[in-house]
Formats: structure tokens, sequence, C-alpha cells
């Protein structure tokens, strides 16, 4: 192995990426990306190439989830896991560095970068070993065409239904709305979220009917324009196992599906009164 001092290790993480063809596994237990720009693009461009990617964080630790969904990417915890190492499909580097900036900027770390093939089989074996296993668990678990469902669902109830899909959330346009389901990570607990705008009519009544919308499953929250738009917004009560929208395993995903319809046609409910009663209101 080639010994990498403590000014080398982050720019031969970043070649790794470069010169990845299939796929990047990322261990690293604490991670922190906030203005670490450098990295943050290195990790868009491998998106762009459809790089494989795999990120392995410590279990617990609600930073390092956060920061990697922030960059649209699905976290793995690994219980009381310490190691660090980054490797592609040909080369593999072992070290002391997280991927936090502060590593990069003022932290003393050490790693060593594979030179044989047999060196990199080894870092590999332990790869399968501790860690693969766990991805082919959480990646068989996650509902693939679920999103599909949820399109058919919503065409069934209302007009011209798009779905668009951002980082760590949903739009969802109606001919009448626009609405935005995410996620909310809380206290380590998945709670889903909705809002939804309306107009200053349609927020007084729906504030006249706030008690008939709660229910035990749905909590809903009346926000108030603010140099913006008025909205109403929902959480759903049970917690979810899912930590993104956008990554559902499948305990989830029938929850998920009902629950969006749930809100939206309360909403279209709403404007679909105020709009029929519009002379009285």
């Amino acid at each position: 192995m080639q010994f990498l001092k403590p000014n080398s290790i982050s720019g031969e993480i970043m070649n790794l990426f470069d010169e990845a063809r299939e796929k990047v596994v990322i261990v690293s237990p604490y991670c922190k990306f906030d203005k670490w720009y450098k990295l943050v693009n290195k990790i868009e461009n491998l998106k762009k190439r459809n790089i494989a990617i795999e990120v392995y964080i410590r279990e617990g630790e609600k930073e390092a989830n956060e920061q990697v969904l922030q960059i649209g990417l699905q976290p793995i915890p690994i219980a009381n896991l310490h190691a660090k190492l980054y490797f592609n499909e040909k080369r593999a580097i072992i070290t002391s560095m997280n991927l936090l900036l502060s590593s990069e900027i003022s932290s003393i770390d050490v790693g060593y970068i594979t030179e044989t093939i047999k060196e990199y089989d080894e870092i590999k074996s332990f790869y399968d070993t501790y860690l693969g296993s766990k991805s082919k668990e959480i990646k068989n678990n996650f509902v693939t065409n679920w999103k599909e469902s949820l399109d058919k669902a919503l065409k069934s109830q209302f007009n011209n239904v798009r779905i668009f899909e951002n980082e760590g959330s949903l739009n969802i346009r109606t001919a009448s709305n626009n609405y935005d389901i995410f996620i909310w990570n809380n206290n380590r607990k998945n709670y889903l979220r909705f809002s939804g705008i309306v107009s200053s009519k349609e927020f007084d009544y729906a504030f006249s009917i706030q008690q008939s919308l709660n229910s035990n499953d749905m909590e809903f929250d009346l926000k108030p324009a603010n140099r913006g738009y008025n909205s109403i917004w929902a959480t759903l009560q049970n917690p979810l196992y899912s930590e993104n929208i956008n990554f559902l395993v499948n305990e989830d995903a029938n929850i998920v599906i009902s629950s969006i319809a749930t809100f939206i046609s309360k909403i279209e409910n709403i404007k679909d009164y105020c709009y029929q009663n519009r002379k009285i209101l």
C-alpha cells in the first residue's frame, strides 16, 4: 500500500470518485458536507454519470443522516461503525479521515491507498462481510414502483395530476393546486408531512372547519401568509420506517399513498366548496 500524507487524503478520495466507472463506496461514520463545495460537486458528477453510490454512516448519527439525505443519497446506517474507507471498482483508501470539512481543514489524519489487486481484495472482503449484506438488505426492502401506484390512485380522483420528484420531497400538481410532501426527521422518528397553498377565503373556511379536518391519523395546521401564500399543513401522527420520501420501504408504501390521497382530497374539497359558494363567502 502507498502511504498518504494528511494533506493528500481528501484529494485521493476525490480522484477515486473521478476514476470510478461503475460504483463508489463511501464508509464514513460522520459526514458533513456544508460548504465543502468541491466534494459535493464531485458527488453530483458521479450521479450525472450514473455511477452507483453507497454511503455508510454510524447508526444513530442524526447529522450524518441529514447531510447524506441533503445531497440526494440514501444513508445506510451501521451499528458501531468506526472504520473509514473509500473505494471504486479498482482502488481503495483506508484512512482515519471522516468526510467532514473540518477534517479536511484542520485534522491530522493518516491513510493508505491500495497498489495491488491482493490489497484491494482484502478491503473488498471486509466490505462484503460487514457492510455489503446490509446494503442488499436495505435495497431489497425498498419499493421501486410505489410512485406509479400513487400516480394511478391520484388520477382516479383528480384531473391533470403530475408528480415531480425533488431532492428529499415530492411536488404534486393538480388542476387547481400545488402540494409538497416530505418526511420530517424529528427526534429520530420519521413523520410524513404535507402542505398545500390556499387563498384567503379558502384559508378562512378551512379555519372554521379545522377540527373536522383532524383525525386520529392526521393533524392539520393552518399557516397564514407571511410574505407569501396561505397554506394548510398536515402531519401523519404515526412515524414511518422510511427516512426519505424518495426511498420508501415496503412497510410504508400503502400508508404513504393513502395518506397523500387523503390530504389532497381534503384540500381539493375545501377549494371546491369555496368555488361553488364564492358568492356568499
